[in-house]
């Protein structure tokens, strides 16, 4: 990534983390989705808690604005050994069926070793959201994300770097000895990139992600829990002449190029 020491990688990206969801997001707060739900506009909401949260305010508010909607709520714990949270579901009775529907699509959906956008889209459809909304939505989670699964990580390439990863297929970074050095980065809070970000990154440099295995991100970047929290967001990391050897084999998409028209 041969990037001018001065040129400030956090104007790629995004200033809140939130930017880029409140542009597309169907519902600006809890109340409207469950209005949405009361009116069968839409066929559940779904919120992912501790199990702590029961004990706490958030979940009497939560109870008592489902209730006064003539809702049902739905209290489901993950199953013992699988977690300590709890999914809660606000549904009109005669739309409960929607709640097993949902656990067993947890349940299946993996059996391939990831999510799919085939997934996303079942996930999409029993929280009753139209084909318009689930289709913004998947664009949305494809400019943020290489792979549902894996940390996505992103480079800067000058043309001849770019020209052996089209070499390549755009299926791995390069060689071991062409890797070793190369510098990666992500932000620490997980903002997207701005939609001009192809604009904004250096003359004759383009922007290039991929998504990592977690365990092989973290010794790149540090785990966010031990990771020192600094005034600038952007995390970079140079691959290791050790991990380079096994870097490739931890990739869990295609490296993409972003252009034009967005990545490829």
């Amino acid at each position: 990534m041969p990037v001018d020491a001065t040129f400030d990688l956090n104007r790629l990206f995004e200033p809140t983390l939130l930017a880029d969801r409140r542009k597309t997001a169907p519902y600006k707060t809890d109340e409207a989705e469950l209005d949405a739900v009361s009116a069968r506009n839409k066929g559940m909401s779904m919120f992912a808690w501790p199990r702590d949260t029961l004990r706490t305010s958030d979940f009497t508010w939560l109870t008592n604005q489902v209730l006064k909607r003539g809702l049902t709520l739905v209290v489901d714990p993950d199953p013992p050994g699988q977690g300590d949270g709890v999914h809660l579901f606000a549904v009109h009775h005669d739309q409960t069926w929607r709640v097993p529907a949902f656990r067993a699509l947890s349940e299946t959906a993996f059996a391939g070793g990831s999510w799919t956008d085939a997934g996303e889209a079942q996930l999409s459809r029993l929280l009753g959201y139209s084909k318009a909304e689930t289709k913004v939505w998947l664009a949305q989670q494809r400019w943020r994300h290489a792979a549902w699964n894996g940390i996505t990580a992103y480079t800067l390439l000058a043309a001849h770097e770019r020209a052996v990863l089209d070499g390549l297929g755009r299926r791995c970074l390069g060689a071991p000895v062409a890797i070793e050095g190369m510098r990666l980065f992500l932000h620490a809070d997980g903002h997207a990139l701005k939609p001009n970000a192809a604009r904004i990154a250096p003359k004759g440099l383009a922007i290039a992600r991929v998504a990592l295995d977690a365990d092989v991100a973290w010794k790149i970047f540090g785990h966010p829990n031990t990771r020192a929290r600094t005034k600038n967001r952007v995390v970079a990391g140079t691959i290791s002449a050790s991990l380079a050897k096994t870097l490739n084999a931890a990739l869990r998409s295609n490296v993409e190029l972003l252009g034009a028209r967005g990545w490829a």
